[in-house]
């Protein structure tokens, strides 16, 4: 846990995921430099509840499992910080980057092990992952260990703009809360607080639950309460 995200979101027009991160600026980190970049789409296999993992995220301790990820990339040499602006097309690329054994071709360019099999980030739970390589000071508190991964979380915000946007119509026809809106926002805290605290296996159930039905609609004809 000793990586700050500085931004890590999806563009507007859904073709892009941008990332800016750093390692901590503290005399713990002083040895401490980025090891690898991870992205995991919370969409692309299907939970096994069995083993309760779901595509690389464990309900124990969080690894990343080495065939889900579509996405990877190594930081050489001596970084504390990187800045990615990565697209759809070099989730591909990345992809095209590996044998038929499941093995980087070229291990100076980024590798996946999954196809991204999509024509934007719009409908995605992205999990990133991060490591880091280097020895921690002994005064290092054990929560900031930088031998764990830090883990950012990142969506499409228009899904919720669409539903929020469909509710409030709803709202202005009947001048009365719709009982869905109600449900969205209490599943919606409960996301945000799956993400807060890192139980990332709710966090994807509540996903699903939010957006799986898609986006939100309805056309707004007056109610009259208001002249």
């Amino acid at each position: 846990m000793s990586i700050i995200f500085d931004q890590l979101r999806i563009s507007d027009d859904g073709k892009k995921l941008y990332i800016d991160l750093h390692v901590i600026k503290a005399a713990y980190f002083k040895d401490v430099y980025l090891d690898s970049i991870t992205i995991i789409d919370a969409n692309s296999k299907e939970r096994d509840c069995s083993k309760k993992e779901y595509t690389g995220i464990s309900e124990t301790n969080s690894n990343v499992l080495n065939d889900h990820f579509i996405f990877k990339c190594t930081c050489n040499g001596k970084s504390k910080e990187a800045s990615l602006e990565i697209s759809v097309t070099d989730l591909n690329a990345a992809f095209a980057n590996v044998n038929s054994s499941g093995e980087a071709i070229d291990s100076n360019k980024p590798y996946a092990k999954v196809a991204f099999n999509k024509n934007s980030f719009s409908d995605s739970l992205l999990f990133v992952y991060v490591t880091c390589k280097g020895i921690d000071s002994e005064c290092t508190p054990c929560v900031l260990d930088s031998s764990r991964p830090t883990i950012g979380v990142t969506f499409d915000d228009k899904l919720l703009y669409q539903r929020v946007m469909g509710y409030t119509k709803s709202l202005a026809d009947t001048c009365k809360v719709p009982t869905e809106f109600v449900d969205f926002i209490l599943l919606w805290n409960a996301l945000k607080a799956s993400v807060e605290t890192e139980h990332w296996l709710e966090a994807i159930d509540y996903w699903h639950m939010l957006f799986d039905t898609g986006a939100y609609s309805y056309t707004s004809k007056g109610c009259g309460c208001h002249g």
